[in-house]
């Protein structure tokens, strides 16, 4: 084990000393345990930061590919429209080429 003399002010060395008393440690052994939790919730920290920073890779990239498809989407959808109209949808229900089209085909043309 490494040897670390390390110094407090007075107040500070006041209160290590009163809370080793009271929890019936040395002060050697909070001073170990104060940092062996300070160096875990360092530790804590640098996964939370690289989840976020992984989070929001993951969404920029879903929101360029979904973006990238939406143009596609909507020409496909756009076509399928323009078919209903040209060949002569009926209205409701089946059209002249006779298959059924749904009733918001309808609503939207």
């Amino acid at each position: 084990m490494g040897q670390l003399n390390a110094s407090l002010p007075g107040e500070l060395m006041a209160e290590v000393r009163k809370l080793a008393q009271a929890e019936e440690r040395t002060t050697d052994e909070l001073v170990q345990g104060a940092v062996k939790r300070l160096l875990r919730l360092k530790h804590r920290q640098k996964l939370y930061d690289y989840g976020e920073q992984q989070a929001r890779k993951l969404l920029s990239a879903a929101i360029s590919t979904s973006c990238r498809g939406f143009p596609r989407k909507l020409k496909a959808d756009t076509q399928i429209l323009e078919s209903a109209v040209t060949e002569g949808t009926t209205g409701h229900g089946r059209d002249s080429g006779g298959f059924l089209l749904p009733d918001a085909v309808h609503r939207t043309l």
